[in-house]
This record gives structure tokens, sequence and C-alpha cells, in this order.
């Protein structure tokens, strides 16, 4: 794939498209889908069971569509969003990258991680009263986790304990011409692993099966993304063992 350097602001290079700087007016690289995800369709995956609490699977399913409305409200600005760290995992592990038809949440994990472009990183903030008063969940930051590009969106600990789950905004940048950076878990991987991006599952829909997935105006569905070697990304990050459901 093509390289970006840190300090350019042009299209990056996608699979299916570009996205572009949120300043320019965003190109179209959104497809009909061959499946959509609704939680009435056969194809919703069913990962509960009786050890998870009622409370816990319904933070999940609200969880379910927060990231649905984030990724349809960055869709508007050209800024995918990519499953990172141990939610790209558990997707990976899962075989939900071959033709999935849902995301899917880990019911033990107590975080889904979600990476960011850096220069879309802050259009979170903007829909921080939506989330607040749509979903009822908070939108928290301290001033070191916003210098190193995190954000926490979390149910209030009114309705849940402190971190039984939480969704984790994380920006990332390029560096030296063949690198991504996220600040916050000090972590570094090749930019040739994870650009360029690959569709992956279209964004949950609360319709019937037969209606069509959540679309913008022009009538595309929206998706979420995966890396370009999800692969190569796990095993730098976990060892080469990283498929060993233990770990």
């Amino acid at each position: 794939p093509r390289i970006i350097p840190a300090a350019t602001n042009k299209n990056i290079k996608l699979e299916s498209g570009s996205v572009p700087a949120p300043e320019s007016k965003p190109k179209k690289f959104w497809s009909r889908p061959t499946s959509i995800c609704t939680r009435e369709s056969p194809n919703y995956p069913n990962v509960f069971n009786d050890d998870i609490s009622d409370r816990k699977q319904q933070v999940l399913r609200e969880a379910e569509e927060i990231l649905s409305y984030i990724a349809t409200s960055l869709h508007k600005i050209g800024a995918p969003a990519t499953p990172i760290f141990g939610s790209l995992l558990h997707e990976y592990r899962n075989g939900t990258k071959n033709a999935p038809s849902c995301l899917l949440l880990n019911p033990n994990d107590k975080v889904f991680d979600l990476a960011l472009f850096h220069r879309h990183f802050y259009y979170i903030l903007q829909f921080k009263v939506k989330i607040e008063k749509k979903f009822g969940w908070r939108i928290e930051w301290t001033d070191e986790m916003m210098h190193n590009r995190m954000i926490i969106i979390k149910p209030p600990p009114s309705r849940v304990p402190e971190d039984e789950f939480k969704i984790a905004i994380n920006g990332f940048q390029c560096i030296e011409k063949t690198k991504l950076y996220f600040p916050w878990r000090k972590i570094t991987i090749a930019l040739n692993g994870f650009l360029p991006l690959k569709r992956h599952t279209p964004v949950l829909v609360r319709m019937r099966p037969q209606q069509t997935a959540e679309m913008d105006k022009d009538g595309k569905t929206v998706f979420y993304y995966m890396p370009h070697d999800s692969s190569c990304i796990l095993g730098h990050i976990y060892g080469d063992d990283y498929m060993n459901a233990a770990k």
C-alpha cells in the first residue's frame, strides 16, 4: 500500500476507495452488502448464555447501538471505524472475518476497542450530547487521555458496576512514514499491515430483515472496517500463538 507521511493530510488509501480529510467532501466508498445486520435476522450472532447476566446483556446491546451510531456518524465525514486490540482479536478468532453479517461483541470482555485516524478522533466529542441523551452513556476523558488520543464511553455507575464494560476510542497517527502509533497503548505497528483497510461488517440496524441496512443519504450501506493484515498485527501485539484461546 501507499505510504502516507505523518504530516500529510491527503487521502489515505483504502481497499475500496479513499478517506478524505474532514474538510473535503467525502468520497463514497461503501457499497450494498449481500446481507445486513439486524437482531431479527437469523444471521444475528447469539453470543449470550446462562453465565451472562441480564444486566450485561442489556449493556452489550446498548453498546452495539452506540457503535452503530458512531460508525454511521463518522461515515458522513468519510472516516472508517475499525476494531483494534482485543476486539480485533475476538473478531478474527471467531471467524467473523469470513463474510460476516454482524459485528460480534465478546460478552466476557470489559472493553470494546475502536481505532480512528488521528484527524478523525476529535469528532467523537461532537457526538457527546447525542450519546448521553439518546443512550444514557457518558463520554469521559482526562487531560492525559486526550493528549494521548483516548476517549472512554461507558454506562453510568448507577446502572452497572464501574468498569464492567466500556467502549474505548483509540486515536492513532502515522510516524516515520512506515509505522502507525497508538500513544495511549504505546504500541507501534507497521503501516502496511494496517492499510489499506478492508470492508468488514455492516452496522447494526433496528428494522426487519427484509428492509435495507443502515444507509446514508445516497443509499449506500455503512460498514465497519478491518486492517489489511489482521494476522500480522495480532501476531505483533499478542505473539505468534494469538489464536490460543487461553491468551
